[in-house]
């Protein structure tokens, strides 16, 4: 009983860290739209922080975000 119960804690943290990996890898490979270039990275939390490449925040470790300089504009 606790064989199989290692057995299935086992394979359901195998698939957590398979999915969080892909979802991780899916999401900075995206592509901005056509004609968009970044102007810098940012925190989402820290809007202070800037940065010219992608990294991580020095004050929480957050991954910087891109912005881009033709980004479309807020509609109100």
């Amino acid at each position: 009983m606790k064989l199989k119960m290692i057995v299935v804690l086992s394979v359901a943290a195998l698939a957590l860290v398979i999915v969080s990996t892909a979802c991780r890898r899916s999401s900075k490979e995206s592509a901005p739209a056509s004609g968009q270039t970044v102007a810098y990275y940012t925190c989402p939390m820290h809007p202070s922080v800037r940065s010219d490449t992608p990294g991580s925040c020095h004050i929480c470790g957050m991954d910087l975000v891109p912005v881009y300089t033709n980004a479309p504009a807020a509609k109100p």
